[in-house]
């Protein structure tokens, strides 16, 4: 998977992320189906799961009724890929240091907005 070939999306109003190869050879690679992927969910539609903090399962067809039951092979098989996806991602953003700074930063500015309290009794005018 190239970065160049990617489209990343985020929709407010739906509150999901979305993730778009154009191109039909982009999306049918060795390493989006196979290394990253599995054929029944390939990596874009793995990382897509992650950034919707959705956990991917495989369905299939009962033959019996209309519904759709879990195929735990095939859903195991995608939840391993996809800790795989996780894995790499993780080494990939804290290897460069400029982009590990960066990140942090990004990070600490968005979500660390509290800190503890400290007592010192400096407000306090003692006779």
């Amino acid at each position: 998977m190239e970065q160049k070939d990617c489209e990343v999306g985020y929709s407010a109003q739906a509150g999901a992320w979305s993730v778009r190869y154009p191109e039909w050879s982009a999306r049918q690679n060795v390493k989006v189906t196979q290394e990253f992927g599995t054929s029944r969910l390939n990596a874009i539609e793995l990382v897509q799961c992650a950034l919707n903090v959705q956990v991917p399962t495989v369905r299939d067809p009962d033959p019996e009724s209309d519904r759709l039951i879990v195929n735990p092979d095939e859903t195991l098989a995608a939840r391993e890929k996809l800790a795989l996806i996780k894995e790499r991602f993780a080494a990939w953003a804290f290897d460069e240091a400029e982009r590990r700074e960066r990140l942090c930063r990004t990070y600490n500015d968005l979500f660390n907005a509290t800190r503890p309290r400290q007592f010192d009794g400096s407000h306090l005018k003692l006779p």
